[in-house]
């Protein structure tokens, strides 16, 4: 509410320019009529997303975003996409590669920050990859391996004994 204010009146400050990656505001920020009367009073907008959305829409330019089937990504504890949360890394590993002229969110912003001289701290995603990954002892590529393990399905366990701490089949009932 507080930046939907800055824009249409201009307290404390007037924003000039938005840049977003894969969230849409407009839809998903309190009071859209307000938040979209608020996006025409900046000045520049750039919007990287999978889809043409209403922020989108009022953009000066569209990035099209690869999506996260295309790309290789880790999910860490508190990334909001581990489970449980807590303790568990997860790997995205791309399915193939990014259709039409998609590029990888991630990858966008290390070339914008190169542009403008801003130094992240890593030269790529990968190096940053593998400093996420050092608690875990590893580093992409070993981590990339490690879970590149394919296995049979899971599902009809019950037919296997794969539900029950016995191994007979069926489903194991509370006593």
């Amino acid at each position: 509410a507080v930046t939907t204010n800055a824009m249409l009146t201009g307290k404390p400050f007037q924003p000039r320019a938005y840049w977003g990656q894969t969230s849409e505001p407009i839809i998903g920020v309190e009071d859209s009529k307000k938040v979209y009367e608020g996006f025409k009073n900046l000045d520049f907008i750039v919007n990287v997303d999978l889809f043409m959305t209403p922020t989108g829409s009022l953009a000066d330019y569209i990035l099209p975003a690869a999506h996260p089937n295309e790309v290789d990504r880790i999910e860490w504890p508190h990334s909001g996409h581990g489970w449980p949360a807590s303790h568990t890394y997860l790997i995205r590993q791309p399915f193939h590669e990014p259709v039409g002229e998609c590029r990888d969110d991630i990858d966008i912003i290390f070339d914008l920050a190169k542009r403008m001289g801003v130094d992240l701290g890593w030269k790529d995603k990968y190096q940053f990859f593998d400093f996420v990954l050092r608690p875990a002892g590893m580093n992409f590529e070993q981590f990339r391996k490690k879970v590149s393990i394919v296995r049979e399905p899971s599902y009809r366990r019950f037919e296997t004994g794969g539900l029950r701490r016995d191994k007979r089949l069926g489903f194991e009932t509370p006593t």
